[in-house]
């Protein structure tokens, strides 16, 4: 697993969100011929539930848009039943089902518009230190980009 994010990050394909100079989910994504995969999507535990995993799918899709992409794809497991229903509520529409390392998964793909959602709370890039775990500076990548959110945070309630 620790290999897998460090070559994303290598590859600059890892996108973080923090709050306060606080890491609150982040992203995996990898740039395909025609569209943006959306390889891992992860909010910090506690902050299930506010909003967050959308915001860093919302992020994603318009990545793909500035990139000139029009679909964004993913996978997820067919027993994580939740993701299945955020996915869909989100307008990804499953386009295939199989059984891959052991796992039943399921692909969905979006078409996304050219046109940037003005409702969404702008992410901006930040020149804050690198990503540190200790003396663990295996995420500590200059050219990892890390988005945070500008003066309020994207809901009410994230203490």
């Amino acid at each position: 697993m620790v290999a897998e994010f460090a070559s994303a990050i290598a590859h600059d394909q890892v996108r973080v969100l923090e709050f306060n100079r606080v890491l609150v989910g982040f992203v995996v994504i990898q740039r395909r011929s025609h569209e943006l995969h959306l390889e891992n999507v992860a909010v910090l535990p506690g902050l299930n539930g506010r909003g967050l995993g959308r915001l860093l799918v919302a992020f994603v899709e318009e990545e793909a848009r500035s990139l000139g992409l029009s679909v964004v794809s993913l996978y997820t497991y067919a027993r994580m039943h939740e993701n299945l229903s955020l996915y869909r509520h989100l307008g990804y529409i499953e386009t295939d089902r199989r059984y891959e390392d052991g796992f039943d998964r399921v692909y969905f793909e979006k078409r996304v518009r050219f046109v940037v959602n003005e409702e969404l709370p702008r992410m901006q890039p930040c020149s804050l230190p690198s990503l540190r775990s200790g003396s663990d500076t295996r995420y500590a990548n200059p050219s990892s980009q890390k988005f945070c959110f500008g003066t309020a945070p994207p809901t009410p309630n994230l203490q």
